[in-house]
């Protein structure tokens, strides 16, 4: 996660992302889709600027993680990001969640 956060600009919505006001505006806002709404958030911001990463830590809830076994639910990220990229709709990534 630090890798991918540091070396790819790519945090997810748990990670906390943090922007501007005026950033948020000029990308249209928080995107209203089932699932990746937070990938395609800081798709949206990096296209306008430089994603940073703060080295502070954000305190987030576990429920997901805890309740699907972190390597179901980190290999389910994997897979839905790539699939995401490569063009797969939220709606159905949403249908294929766990």
């Amino acid at each position: 996660m630090h890798w991918r956060c540091r070396w790819l600009s790519l945090p997810y919505g748990d990670q906390a992302v943090f922007t501007t006001r005026s950033a948020f505006e000029r990308i249209g806002g928080f995107p209203t889709q089932p699932i990746m709404e937070d990938i395609e958030m800081v798709r949206r911001l990096r296209r306008i600027g430089r994603v940073r990463v703060c080295d502070s830590p954000a305190i987030t809830s576990a429920r997901r993680w805890r309740h699907g076994g972190w390597m179901h639910v980190a290999a389910f990220n994997q897979f839905a990001i790539v699939a995401y990229l490569l063009g797969v709709s939220p709606a159905r990534l949403a249908a294929w969640r766990p």
